[in-house]
């Protein structure tokens, strides 16, 4: 009976400090994501033109979720900046699509709303994206004076069992988008505000 109870003893404190263990790893990656989000809004907000917010954004994203594509809307149609993650022959060719309601990246730039798969149906889903089942991707608009100017896509579709990517990875990557949305307009706006004080000089 000694020996039982020993072992049942020996039994709680294990599960009490493997529980324990598993807090702490659950507050420092908590904290590490943060951070690295608190960083990914810091250097967009140092980005000194359209073209560096654009970049700065991809980047950041990129850094928290496995796959990134940020679109651009020019002639009523998408066409990609930048693609992260993605097969070597896509990221180097580029993807392009008009603006289709019936498409997640278009759905997401004419509503001006984040679009995702678990609120879309999966035929919505770009053909370059080839989401595996059970894993969700997202589209963010990003608007300036009201319009839709770009559009990031992100997906948690990694292959790589070691890196570990934030349950709260949609969250983060409509954050970033909608700040550098905000960036985007205010570097728009500061250079309207200089051609007109050099007109009016």
């Amino acid at each position: 009976e000694r020996a039982v109870a020993d072992a049942r003893a020996e039994a709680a404190r294990e599960v009490e400090t493997a529980v324990a263990e598993a807090r702490t790893r659950e507050r420092q990656a908590e904290l590490a994501g943060a951070e690295q989000l608190l960083e990914g809004v810091r250097s967009i907000d140092h980005a000194q033109s359209l073209s560096e917010v654009l970049h700065l954004l991809a980047d950041k994203a990129a850094e928290i979720v496995p796959r990134v594509a940020l679109f651009v809307v020019q002639d009523e149609r998408l066409r990609s900046w930048r693609m992260i993650g993605f097969p070597g022959e896509l990221a180097t060719t580029g993807f392009e699509t008009g603006l289709n309601g019936d498409e997640l990246l278009g759905s997401a730039a004419l509503s001006g709303q984040a679009v995702t798969t678990s609120s879309a149906d999966r035929r919505m889903l770009p053909p370059f994206a080839s989401l595996k089942e059970g894993r969700a991707g997202i589209a963010v608009p990003l608007e300036v004076g009201g319009e839709t100017v770009a559009v990031l896509y992100a997906d948690a579709d990694a292959d790589d069992p070691a890196r570990m990517v934030p349950s709260a990875w949609p969250e983060v990557a409509e954050l970033l988008s909608r700040h550098a949305a905000r960036c985007l307009q205010a570097v728009t706006g500061s250079r309207i505000a200089e051609a007109l004080t050099k007109s009016e000089v």
